[in-house]
């Protein structure tokens, strides 16, 4: 009697030489796998310092720390005014009369 094809590959699938095939394919996958990112990684850096150099060859400065702009004083502050303070504080806030109040 002829046994069905799909028992016949699950058991090739479960003998050793099925397993070890399967783990063969497995372990080429993944070698090429991470050669592929490997080669990207090398590629993606060697770009970033081509790009870096011919910047800052420039004189464009790519230090994020140059564009934060200065703090600004407490005199010439808005927000460390009253008003501001008391909108931005941690209070919670109470509903009387249709209108919001700070508690406390």
């Amino acid at each position: 009697m002829e046994r069905s094809n799909i028992v016949r590959s699950f058991r090739w699938l479960c003998s050793w030489r099925g397993i070890r095939r399967v783990l063969i394919v497995l372990a080429w996958t993944v070698t090429i796998i991470g050669l592929w990112y490997g080669e990207e990684n090398w590629r993606g850096r060697h770009a970033w310092n081509r790009y870096r150099e011919a910047t800052e060859a420039r004189g464009v400065s790519l230090d994020y720390a140059t564009y934060i702009p200065k703090s600004v004083p407490d005199e010439q502050n808005f927000c460390r005014d009253a008003i501001p303070q008391d909108i931005f504080s941690t209070q919670p806030f109470i509903l009387t009369n249709d209108l919001w109040l700070p508690r406390g």
